[in-house]
């Protein structure tokens, strides 16, 4: 974890369903990192989810996270 820059932005492309928003947040929740913003943005038949999160560092699993979503 970078101490200096405990937050970090993404742009992640799903394919669109219902339920995509829960699924993220749920993941990012497991890994104990918090949300500081979300944008979903519907194009085409894929969803572009911006997010802007925070790592306290306390039990969070940012590198965890990051390995799951290459899943």
């Amino acid at each position: 974890m970078d101490l200096m820059n405990p937050n970090v932005k993404l742009e992640l492309i799903f394919a669109d369903r219902i339920g995509i928003v829960k699924d993220v947040a749920a993941m990012i929740a497991d890994h104990n990192l918090n949300i500081i913003s979300m944008e979903v943005q519907p194009q085409n038949q894929n969803s572009h989810v911006y997010l802007e999160l925070e790592d306290k560092g306390i039990s969070s699993d940012r590198d965890g996270f990051f390995t799951k979503l290459k899943k």
